[in-house]
């Protein structure tokens, strides 16, 4: 039944072949997390406070994913003008004494096409704190990603992406994150 659209699980496939050197990118509205993942019981371990964060000023600026200052200066090349806060401020602005980072030479591969796309900021954020840019990057491939949009990141349980961020869960982030990639072009 393809009524509702191409479907991946349960997730539809809202844009087709958003093409990069080194694969092709498929737009999905949910983030596929293996079977072999509680949710819940991950969350629950994450010990997440109830209150969602508020927006901060410039001394103690986060983005409206809760990522600080601290979060940027390891990865500020690669998100200079990218993530804001919900006031618009963003990380180049908020975070100027922020240094350091990963230089990323432009092209078109799998992760600089979702980094010029804008819609894949959270996805990006994960390859980041997974190591998985390079492996996605030229001259690897072809792949075949299903990649959720900040939407999608959005929709899943409050708390969820920020503790899937931090660097104790980056093996459970990473098992998530390969569950969107296929070898080749599809």
């Amino acid at each position: 039944d393809l009524s509702d659209g191409v479907k991946i699980n349960d997730s539809v496939v809202s844009t087709v072949d958003v093409v990069a050197n080194n694969g092709v990118i498929h737009v999905i509205d949910s983030v596929l997390v293996p079977s072999d993942i509680d949710v819940s019981a991950f969350l629950k371990s994450c010990q997440q406070e109830e209150e969602e964060p508020s927006c901060k000023n410039v001394d103690g600026w986060s983005d409206i994913f809760g990522l600080d200052c601290e979060f940027y200066a390891q990865f500020f090349c690669l998100f200079a003008g990218i993530f804001e806060d919900a006031n618009g401020v963003d990380a180049t602005e908020a975070c100027c004494a922020c240094g350091g980072g990963i230089e990323v030479t432009p092209t078109t591969d799998i992760p600089q096409t979702a980094i010029e796309n804008g819609n894949f900021e959270i996805l990006v954020a994960a390859l980041v704190a997974t190591d998985l840019v390079t492996p996605l990057s030229e001259p690897a491939g072809p792949f075949t990603v299903f990649a959720p949009t900040d939407e999608a990141f959005a929709s899943l349980p409050y708390g969820l992406v920020t503790c899937l961020l931090e660097p104790d869960n980056k093996d459970t982030l990473a098992d998530i994150l390969k569950y969107h990639v296929l070898s080749g072009k599809v």
